[in-house]
């Protein structure tokens, strides 16, 4: 699910997006790990503001199976 429809917009490794800078970098990875509540928040309903598409409509373990997926994405 996340090389469909997540990558087009955070790349295939999740680095395609930084959230930090380049001494603290916040991919995908990084915030999966640090904050797993969060992600899993932002994979059920996006992320307000932007067009980050929601995953609310498919069973839950898709979006737990995302989640433990992002967690294997590189942190830096």
């Amino acid at each position: 699910m996340f090389q469909t429809v997540c990558a087009a917009c955070h790349g295939f490794d999740g680095k395609a997006l930084n959230w930090g800078d380049d001494k603290e970098p916040g991919f995908v990875g990084t915030e999966a790990n640090a904050n797993p509540w969060e992600v899993m928040a932002k994979i059920r309903h996006g992320h307000p503001g932007v067009e980050m598409v929601g995953l609310v409509a498919f069973p839950m373990q898709t979006s737990a199976d995302v989640l433990a997926y992002t967690k294997t994405l590189p942190e830096k």
